[in-house]
């Protein structure tokens, strides 16, 4: 489901998830690869709470965890509509991941995609490598590099927020009528469509980046 590479078959201004998490003593980090774009993006926090929300914001198709992790309280209820796949710990080893990756993107190191300071989301990033080339039988050369953020830098709306505010989804129907994005979305093509619903999922915090992106959008 988190490989879909159909596109006749996937709404086109929305992303096709396919998420990771992994962790390494306190640190979590979590993945997320859109096999139709090949956009691979890391990040990690410090609280399984915290990794939940990306996981839940995301709305993934798809999950690859460790065995460990998938058992824990909370985890398969943020995933909720997403089918869930558990590997071995010991394939979500952060050295590993670094070594593999760095070889798959044809890099000596990952300093130049700005993930030098990045350790265990690297190792759910190559999991899902992993996975799409090992089960699903995809290669994805497509995926080119790997894109880190910081969920410090965005509002977080938990599940119950982003439902009552019908951002997506109404409440009371199906479809996109009725809903945030179905009143801005105005978009023209399914790239500008996805990057509205992307600045709705992830709501900015830094002023100064707010103020461009207004003036971007004026201009």
């Amino acid at each position: 489901p988190g490989l879909g590479l159909d596109i006749d078959d996937l709404p086109p201004a929305e992303p096709c998830w396919l998420v990771g998490l992994a962790r390494a003593g306190d640190r979590l980090g979590v993945a997320l690869l859109d096999a139709t774009t090949g956009d691979l993006r890391v990040t990690e926090v410090l609280s399984l709470e915290a990794a939940l929300e990306e996981l839940s914001r995301a709305a993934p198709r798809e999950a690859v965890l460790p065995q460990s992790l998938a058992q824990l309280p909370g985890v398969r209820e943020a995933l909720a509509g997403a089918r869930i796949n558990t590997r071995d710990d010991a394939r979500f080893e952060p050295k590993a991941a670094r070594r593999a990756l760095c070889a798959r993107l044809g890099v000596a190191d990952l300093r130049g995609f700005g993930c030098d300071e990045h350790t265990v989301s690297l190792a759910a990033a190559w999991a899902l490598l992993d996975y799409a080339a090992e089960d699903a039988r995809q290669d994805l050369r497509h995926v080119s590099r790997v894109r880190p953020y910081s969920a410090q830098q965005h509002m977080v709306l938990d599940a119950a927020t982003r439902r009552n505010l019908e951002l997506f989804r109404p409440m009371l129907s199906t479809g996109r009528k009725g809903t945030l994005i179905h009143l801005l979305d105005r978009t023209r093509t399914a790239m500008g469509g996805r990057l509205l619903r992307e600045w709705l999922s992830f709501p900015l915090l830094d002023l100064h980046a707010i103020r461009t992106r207004q003036d971007r959008v004026q201009a």
